[in-house]
């Protein structure tokens, strides 16, 4: 599919707010990062998305694969070019009529292109932040807020060039038959992962992918939850808790949402 947009990020750094740390004055809105990176931009891009569901459930499997892969090429015109990939899977194995376990991944990368006297083709030019991965719902750890998963500047989540999650879950439906007709279900899941910038020029590339699997930067959480299918998408009510040292910021949490992805 073909897909044209005309983006924008406000308020502008034009916008007569100065972006110098110290010499701003009064409440801080915005971060630099966010200002930076506030311009208009046009995007023409082709991305084509292959998916394979073999599973039983769309919202509540309990038996089948799924996978998905899209793939996005940004530069036929417009003012961005970028190369960007993601990709996720999930197993469901029935243990009997009412246990299943499941495991899951997704995976995403963004690399930007570089002008051709730049001698560097990928990750030379920082990516523009409405083009980034952000935390989202149920694929990655199931924690309140942007903020809770990738790289902040001063409390204001702006994205990562790449991440990867895991997960893993026991779903159960315990003997109740208005929860057997409605496909709702129990589950006791834990998931962990990490987003990172590649292209904002903060040290060589290798050390950057190198930080994005180290085990000193990877999140961790585990919680027990509610999952009912709707019209809307897969609704989750979950009490999640971080674990492992590294994922400070992280609190126990009584969440719920809707979303159609999960791991």
């Amino acid at each position: 599919e073909y897909l044209g947009a005309w983006r924008d990020v406000l308020p502008h750094e034009a916008s007569g707010i100065n972006t110098n740390p110290e010499e701003r004055k009064g409440p801080r809105l915005h971060s630099n990062s966010v200002l930076k990176a506030s311009m208009p931009s046009l995007k023409s891009a082709l991305r084509y998305t292959y998916t394979y569901d073999k599973t039983n459930h769309k919202l509540t499997p309990t038996e089948g694969a799924y996978v998905r892969c899209s793939t996005e090429l940004a530069g036929l015109g417009g003012d961005v070019a970028f190369a960007k990939l993601e990709g996720c899977g999930r197993i469901h194995v029935p243990l009997n009529e009412h246990v299943s376990v499941g495991v899951g991944c997704f995976g995403g990368l963004l690399a930007t292109v570089s002008g051709r006297d730049s001698g560097v083709p990928f990750f030379g030019v920082p990516s523009m932040i409405n083009d980034r991965f952000f935390h989202r719902g149920f694929r990655d750890l199931r924690i309140r807020g942007l903020t809770a998963f990738g790289p902040t500047d001063d409390g204001d989540a702006i994205g990562g060039d790449a991440y990867f999650t895991l997960g893993g879950s026991l779903s159960f439906t315990p003997p109740v038959e208005v929860m057997e007709k409605n496909n709702i279900r129990f589950h006791i899941f834990a998931n962990t992962g990490n987003l990172q910038l590649l292209s904002d020029g903060e040290g060589d590339l290798p050390s950057r992918v190198k930080k994005l699997i180290s085990k000193e930067e990877i999140k961790s959480s585990v919680g027990i939850g509610l999952i009912a299918p709707s019209p809307v998408g897969r609704i989750e009510i979950n009490v999640v808790t971080p674990v492992l040292a590294q994922s400070e910021g992280l609190t126990c949490d009584i969440r719920w949402a809707v979303d159609s992805d999960f791991s």
